[in-house]
């Protein structure tokens, strides 16, 4: 069976670091500096200014864009006394030099004083108090209608950054059966015929939406820590001087009694301190995956095993006398789940959603496998760049050992001298070490020729200590 890795995303980066086959207490040199060389934390340029978000243009800004323009920028006074707005608005045109029409029913009185100003903005003025508009079709010929909003008004929208069908919606959830709302998918166009109270609503919401969504790189590296006595013993023994502040409160928190916790580091202790849990802590790599997800998108990563099993369902005799078994294989999946949705705020603060799990076999009954899972589930705010420490996935073992001289240990009474029996209690407990980082496209496509380049160098050094020498793509 075929486990898809399901992303909504432009790019998507995973690499895998698999548990060896025999056992180990450290972290290898070239793992750790796979996880501290990443390109997601080293800097690429400088950081980014999140200019993902606009302020919407308020109405006067769009009344400004609309309004034909009408005279020039030479400054003009106006003195209207008790004088028919009609008549106002007329002499204002003949000013300006342009052709004006005017319905009937604008003969109330108006009262205006206008010393320094230009024709354009005199007209405005007066039209804007009296709840007038000035509008110009054909070209050349200017006539003054209501704005009320509800005069008939069309407007075509061209996206940009969205598709039409993904607000189809929307919009006509704000106009209803008042408007007449075209989706031209093909072009990715959205054509609004109402009143003009409707088209103004589609555009303010569509001046909204209508903006590219920032995408985000999540890199997670999840680590097995591996506690036991000497760590403890070994604990009471450290000093402040011996690691930083972030690991100690790491390494406290692995030895409390403490079940869950979060830590966030910066990315310049990142390094410290896993060198500082490899020193102390028995850790081991068990994967490393990266996934880019556009904003309040979940994205999902598994990298699992299906292990087989055989299940007898029934057992029938057969007419013979003998005995018929009918076998069903079935399958348990082990490995990583990862489940991740980062939602960016403001100022470069990400919302991290992740749900993970973990699963391993850790025994066998009956030919069945018995797996051992451990699940996480979060939700947390970190700022950019940020890498945040995940603990609280815990198993306790016990092993009880029997050692001795071969032979001579198993002898009644004198076999005591020449064995030893040693009880131990391990935690294993696994560290997620999630680095979210928001990119534009361009940033991403750098980044993504830092990975190549990496994955190259590290292949080629491979290759090296194999004596095949280099190899070039």
């Amino acid at each position: 069976m075929n486990k898809s890795i399901q992303t909504i995303c432009v790019l998507v980066l995973l690499s895998c670091g698999c548990r060896s086959s025999a056992a180990t207490s450290s972290l290898t040199f070239d793992s750790l500096l796979a996880v501290t060389e990443s390109p997601i934390v080293a800097e690429l340029d400088e950081p980014a200014d999140y200019p993902y978000f606009h302020e919407p243009a308020t109405s006067d800004e769009l009344e400004a864009d609309e309004a034909p323009l009408i005279g020039d920028d030479s400054v003009r006074t106006f003195e209207f006394r008790d004088m028919p707005l009609a008549e106002a608005i007329h002499l204002i045109a003949a000013d300006a030099g342009i052709n004006i029409y005017l319905n009937a029913g604008m003969d109330e009185r108006i009262d205006a004083s206008f010393p320094g100003v230009t024709t354009h903005d005199a007209l405005r003025a007066i039209l804007g108090r009296n709840g007038l508009a000035l509008a110009e079709e054909p070209e050349g010929i200017f006539w003054v209608q209501r704005a009320d909003g509800t005069q008939p008004g069309m407007s075509r929208f061209s996206l940009r950054s969205i598709n039409a069908a993904d607000v189809e919606e929307q919009v006509r959830a704000l106009v209803g059966d008042r408007a007449t709302v075209v989706f031209d998918t093909n072009q990715n166009v959205v054509l609004v015929h109402g009143s003009q109270n409707d088209v103004e609503l589609v555009a303010a919401y569509l001046d909204v939406a209508d903006q590219l969504k920032p995408q985000v790189l999540v890199e997670v590296n999840i680590f097995e820590a591996r506690i036991d006595e000497r760590f403890e013993l070994g604990f009471e023994h450290l000093g402040d001087t011996d690691v930083d502040g972030d690991a100690l409160t790491l390494m406290q928190n692995l030895r409390g009694p403490s079940s869950a916790f979060e830590l966030t580091l910066e990315g310049s202790h990142l390094t410290s301190t896993l060198a500082a849990l490899r020193r102390y802590v028995g850790i081991e790599l068990i994967s490393s995956p990266r996934v880019m997800s556009i904003t309040n998108t979940e994205s999902s990563i598994e990298v699992v095993e299906e292990i087989p099993y055989v299940n007898v369902t029934s057992t029938t005799e057969t007419d013979a006398g003998g005995v018929s078994v009918l076998e069903e294989v079935q399958f348990k999946e082990a490995g990583i789940k990862l489940k991740v949705t980062p939602t960016v705020q403001e100022a470069g603060i990400l919302q991290i959603d992740i749900d993970q799990e973990f699963s391993e076999v850790v025994d066998v009954f009956n030919n069945i496998p018995v797996l051992d899972s451990r699940h996480l589930v979060s939700h947390f705010l970190v700022s950019d760049r940020q890498t945040i420490v995940l603990g609280g996935l815990m198993h306790d073992a016990s092993r009880d050992v029997n050692e001795g001289v071969p032979g001579l240990m198993h002898v009644p009474l004198l076999g005591r001298l020449f064995s030893r029996d040693e009880d131990t209690n391990e935690k294993r407990e696994l560290l997620i070490f999630l680095t979210p980082r928001i990119l534009d496209p361009h940033e991403a496509a750098r980044m993504a020729k830092k990975y190549q380049s990496s994955y190259r160098g590290h292949r080629n050094d491979v290759m090296r200590r194999l004596g095949r020498g280099d190899q070039e793509e």
